[in-house]
């Protein structure tokens, strides 16, 4: 009949090597199907953040040649206020002396009794006087010209600080970038060890 415990079944043998084989295929499968999948989890990682990150840096370099514009567009700005401010100081100073031409021909028509050379200083004094308000017709172009470029001007400061203000924050995202990425690859290395 039965004979005892100590014998070695090579049956049983057989099937415990096959069961411990199929188990260790099983955990090798598992890991290798986990390293994957942290592997493709890694990989869309890095493009989702490298498609937001091209995005940042298309920002960076819009918000730097909108820059380099209003400074182009500053720069011609105050070259043009320059050019109105003295034709402004021009046309006053032309219109100042004009005024005082025709002050000078009022106190000598003043002086004059009726005749001839008063009514030619009379008609002398009326065609100056025309070309005095024309004078001053320019002039106050001129000022509502200078008055326009300066509002111009300030609302170009704020437009460029704005942009300045949007270039400081894409920076700050791209360097924040480098940070993510370290702080990524450290839980990446963390979750193997």
């Amino acid at each position: 009949g039965g004979a005892g415990g100590g014998g070695n079944d090579p049956e049983m043998e057989r099937k415990l090597r096959e069961l411990e084989e199929g188990r260790d295929a099983e955990w090798e499968a598992k890991q290798r199907l986990s390293k994957e999948l942290e592997e493709e989890r890694a990989k869309n990682m890095n493009v989702a953040i490298g498609s937001v990150i091209d995005g940042v840096k298309e920002d960076k370099m819009k918000a730097m040649k909108k820059i380099k514009k209003l400074q182009h567009e500053k720069k011609k700005n105050e070259e043009k206020s320059k050019k109105v401010k003295n034709l402004y100081h021009d046309l006053k100073k032309d219109l100042e002396g004009g005024m005082h031409s025709y002050k000078e021909l009022q106190e000598e028509f003043d002086k004059l009794e009726e005749g001839d050379e008063k009514d030619k200083l009379e008609e002398s004094m009326a065609e100056l006087l025309e070309k005095i308000e024309k004078k001053r017709g320019k002039l106050v172009e001129a000022k509502e010209a200078l008055a326009n470029l300066k509002a111009k001007s300030v609302s170009m400061d704020e437009e460029l600080m704005e942009a300045r203000a949007e270039l400081v924050s894409v920076a700050g995202v791209l360097s924040q970038n480098d940070d993510l990425r370290r702080k990524i690859q450290e839980e990446e290395r963390a979750k193997f060890e």
